[in-house]
């Protein structure tokens, strides 16, 4: 009797398990601390560094990458960032922390969740992911100039299986014309 072959060790049975599992377990924290009536806006992030004193600059950095795996996207502290510091600042301060951010979710959901969107077999999804494997870091960098440091886009781009090297070198392009359009529009409105 012959039996039916079995998956390769390095392929899941089941790809979508483990992200769907840790995005279940980031949703619960979610409604966890909205029950407990913390919440993540301008206001509150203005505060929380403030409260943090010299301290305010890793304590922003930390919410930004702790949120963004937690799928929430990383304009909320551009914004609070153009209100506690100057411009100049405020911008290189979101710069790296955004870079942190999308890096640290990427790595998270990467290895959750390995390449799980090349095993679809939707034409749609193949014809995207021909589209990125043909210029990675173009691809990339076009999608974090339209949607920044959008959490599911980031997590998307893990599971796609796109290389590290070309998800950061395009985040670190393609965020830049958001991120100054977002912190001029900040200033322009509390001017």
């Amino acid at each position: 009797m012959d039996t039916p072959p079995s998956p390769p060790p390095d392929v899941p049975a089941r790809p979508w398990l483990r992200p769907l599992l840790l995005i279940g377990a980031l949703a619960a924290v979610a409604v966890g601390l909205k029950l407990a009536g913390v919440e993540i806006d301008k206001e509150s992030v203005v505060g929380w560094v403030h409260a943090s004193g010299p301290w305010g600059l890793v304590v922003f950095v930390l919410l930004v990458v702790g949120t963004n795996v937690a799928q929430v996207p990383a304009w909320i502290f551009v914004v609070a960032a153009g209100t506690v510091w100057p411009l100049w600042q405020a911008w290189l301060v979101s710069y790296a922390a955004c870079m942190v951010a999308a890096t640290f979710t990427f790595e998270v959901f990467g290895r959750a969740g390995g390449q799980a969107l090349r095993t679809m077999e939707r034409p749609w999804v193949k014809k995207v992911l021909s589209t990125i494997d043909a210029h990675p870091i173009r691809g990339v960098a076009l999608l974090r100039a339209a949607f920044m440091i959008t959490p599911p886009i980031t997590v998307a781009l893990a599971l796609a299986g796109v290389r590290r090297r070309d998800h950061l070198v395009g985040t670190a392009v393609g965020v830049l014309v958001p991120l100054t359009f977002i912190l001029a529009l900040a200033d322009q409105l509390m001017d």
